[in-house]
């Protein structure tokens, strides 16, 4: 196989990462100032705190057997806690 057309950036987060019907959000602004040098990858789920996410990023990073084949990340965004922060409000409420 041949390698990956461009490297990436890895957008990791909660509902804030998309921002879905929010004009100039982070995934936005990043494909823009990234466009023709990076891919950006985005991660952000919606609801997910900081253990829910650290679960998923084993599927997420590529294994050693396949990594010669995968996209380099060049960057990771980490755009998490307002999940978290919710979550103990809750269990001290």
């Amino acid at each position: 196989m041949s390698r990956p057309f461009q490297d990436c950036v890895l957008l990791l987060g909660d509902s804030l990462i998309p921002g879905h019907g929010v004009h100039g959000n982070l995934y936005e602004r990043m494909n823009l100032a990234y466009t023709r040098k990076l891919d950006v990858l985005n991660r952000g789920f919606g609801s997910y705190n900081s253990n829910g996410l650290l679960v998923l990023l084993d599927q997420m990073l590529a294994k050693k057997k396949v990594a010669a084949t995968s996209p380099v990340i060049r960057m990771v965004v980490i755009w998490n806690g307002r999940t978290d922060s919710i979550g103990r409000a809750l269990l001290t409420s």
